[in-house]
C-alpha cells in the first residue's frame, strides 16, 4: 500500500496548485505522476491478464477480435503488435496515456476547482479503476473529450472522438445518450423517481440482468460466469457513500449548483440506479464507471461551499482525512491492485 499513500500524497499536494484553464509546471507535474504511476504497473488489475493473453494469440483483426475486445481495440491491438511489433505493455502505457490526458481536460474545462476535482478522482477510485477496465476508461475518456468539445459548438472532432470511444467499448453508449438527455435537453429526474427506480431494479435483478448483459456483446460472456457474484463488504460501502453524496450532500446543495453542476447530478442519478443492481452483483460497478466521472466536479463544488459555510481549516482537515481513509478502503477491497507492482520495481 505504501506507492498509493506516496502517490496520493503527491496528488494532494499539487491539487492545491492546479487551476481552471491555466496551464502550469504543476499541471506537467500532476500528468506525469498520474500517468506514470498508472503507464508503468505491471500485471495489475483484473483485466491485464485476460487482455495480455489475447494480445499474446493475435494475429488478424478476422481472427482474434471477439466481443471482448471491440473493433477500435483489435485495430489497436494490430497496430501495435503486428505493424509497430510493440511488447504488450506498450498498449498499456498508450491506454492510460490517452485515459489521463482526457480525464485531465475534462476536469480542467468543466470543473471550477480542477485541482481538487482530480484529487477526488483519485480518492473516489475512478482514477484505480482504470488499472481494471482500462479499454473501457479509455473510451469513457474519450467521449467525455468529445462531448465538452460539442458543447463548445465544435461538431467535426467531437462526433469523431465519440465514434472512436464507441469502437473501444459499446456501453460508452449509454454515457453519450445520458448527457444528450440530461446536459443537452436539460431533462431532470427528481431523486423520488431515481429512489423508485431503484427498488424496481433490485426487486427485478433476476429478469433484468440477462436482458442488459444482451444489450452489449463486451459484457453477454457475464451472463453465465456472472449471474451469481456476491459482493463484498466493500462494495456496500461503496454503496452507501455514493447513496450518501446523492441523497444528501447532493440534494442539500442543489439549489446552489450551476446549471451544469445540475445537469451532472442528474446524469448521476443514473448510476444510483444501477447500484441496485450492483448490490445483486460486482460486475455493475463497471456500468457506474460510466456515469461517476461527473462526481469529483460535484464533490469540488461542494468542498469549497461547506469551507466556505464552516469557515475553519479543521473541517477542511477532516473532509481530506475522510476521502483519503475512503481511498485507502477502495484500493485495498477493489480490482486486485494491491501490491502495486512496476516494471521498473516491485513492492507492496
Amino acid at each position: 500500500m505504501i506507492p498509493y499513500i506516496i502517490f496520493y500524497i503527491l496528488v494532494f499536494l499539487l491539487s492545491f496548485r492546479i487551476k481552471k484553464d491555466k496551464f502550469s509546471i504543476f499541471d506537467v507535474l500532476m500528468l506525469l505522476i498520474l500517468i506514470l504511476f498508472s503507464a508503468l504497473r505491471f500485471g495489475i488489475g483484473t483485466d491485464y491478464h485476460m487482455y495480455y493473453g489475447i494480445y499474446k494469440n493475435f494475429s488478424t483483426i478476422e481472427s482474434s477480435a471477439t466481443s471482448r475486445t471491440g473493433i477500435g481495440y483489435s485495430y489497436l491491438m494490430y497496430l501495435f503488435k503486428n505493424i509497430l511489433m510493440l511488447d504488450y505493455q506498450f498498449i498499456i502505457a498508450f491506454t492510460s496515456i490517452v485515459t489521463i490526458i482526457c480525464f485531465y481536460y475534462f476536469f480542467k474545462k468543466n470543473s471550477e476547482n480542477p485541482g481538487k476535482s482530480i484529487l477526488f478522482y483519485v480518492s473516489i477510485g475512478l482514477y484505480t479503476s482504470s488499472f481494471n477496465g482500462f479499454r473501457q476508461n479509455m473510451s469513457i475518456a474519450l467521449a467525455l473529450v468529445g462531448l465538452t468539445l460539442y458543447k463548445k459548438n465544435k461538431k467535426v472532432l467531437p462526433l469523431s472522438l465519440l465514434i472512436i470511444a464507441t469502437l473501444f467499448h459499446s456501453s460508452t453508449i449509454i454515457l453519450i445518450f445520458s448527457y444528450y438527455i440530461f446536459c443537452i435537453k436539460k431533462v431532470s429526474i427528481k431523486p423520488q423517481i431515481t429512489l423508485i427506480i431503484s427498488v424496481f431494479l433490485f426487486l427485478g435483478y433476476n429478469i433484468i440482468f440477462p436482458i442488459l448483459m444482451g444489450l452489449f456483446n463486451s459484457y453477454s460472456g457475464y451472463i453465465e460466469t456472472s449471474f451469481s457474484t456476491t459482493p463484498g463488504i466493500g462494495t456496500y460501502l461503496m454503496v452507501s457513500v455514493y447513496y450518501f453524496l446523492y441523497y444528501i450532500l447532493f440534494q442539500h446543495y442543489k439549489n446552489k449548483f450551476t446549471e451544469a453542476e445540475k445537469s451532472y447530478v442528474n446524469i448521476f442519478s443514473v448510476a444510483i440506479c444501477s447500484m441496485s443492481l450492483q448490490l445483486h452483483n460486482w460486475m455493475f460497478s463497471r456500468i457506474l464507471d460510466i456515469f461517476i466521472a461527473f462526481v469529483p466536479i460535484l464533490l469540488s463544488s461542494v468542498y469549497f461551499k461547506m469551507i466556505k459555510e464552516k469557515s475553519g481549516k479543521t473541517f477542511s482537515l477532516l473532509f481530506h482525512v475522510l476521502t483519503f481513509i475512503y481511498y485507502l478502503v477502495y484500493v485495498y477491497s477493489f480490482g486486485e491492485v494491491v501490491p502495486y507492482t512496476n516494471i521498473l520495481f516491485k513492492g507492496e
